[in-house]
């Protein structure tokens, strides 16, 4: 079975994922951009890009220093019936959607997904994902009037 991230890496560099929103920092992760020492945002321009996207090319000018929340995408942690849950974006980003509709059923694409969601919940601190969500229900993303993909709850360990 083919994994999610083999159709990412055909990602055509839109910028969409670096549009709209405040991307949360964790303090290690402000601190290694050398925008603080707190939890904090990414600044967005005028035109509601993330400060480290360089529109001219789409390209993150950090990218080996993005924050967790970019390297997440399309993953994404949503409260979904009162408890973290792992959803996958399908629209409007191409490439996400064709990980998403290129399943036959919603078994399967979690099935494509589990990999990734197991590597995730063995690195992220429950520090990270308590502060990711406090800051998403103060400014949710844009892509919640968006469709995503339910695919289970976190485990947290």
């Amino acid at each position: 079975m083919p994994s999610p991230l083999d159709y990412l890496t055909a990602c055509p560099p839109c910028g969409w994922c670096c549009r709209g929103e405040r991307v949360y920092l964790s303090a290690d992760e402000a601190r290694a951009l050398g925008v603080g020492d707190e939890a904090t945002a990414l600044g967005q321009r005028v035109s509601g890009a993330c400060d480290l996207l360089d529109e001219a090319t789409g390209y993150c000018r950090a990218h080996s220093l993005r924050p967790t929340e970019c390297r997440l995408f399309p993953l994404d942690i949503l409260f979904l019936n009162g408890s973290p849950s792992w959803v996958v974006w399908d629209e409007p980003c191409p490439v996400a959607a064709s990980s998403v509709h290129g399943a036959a059923t919603h078994g399967d694409t979690v099935a494509r997904w589990e990999r990734e969601m197991q590597r995730w919940e063995a690195t992220l601190t429950p520090e990270w994902v308590n502060g990711y969500l406090e800051h998403h229900a103060e400014q949710p993303p844009k892509y919640r009037s968006r469709g995503y993909l339910p695919l289970r709850p976190l485990a947290q360990g």
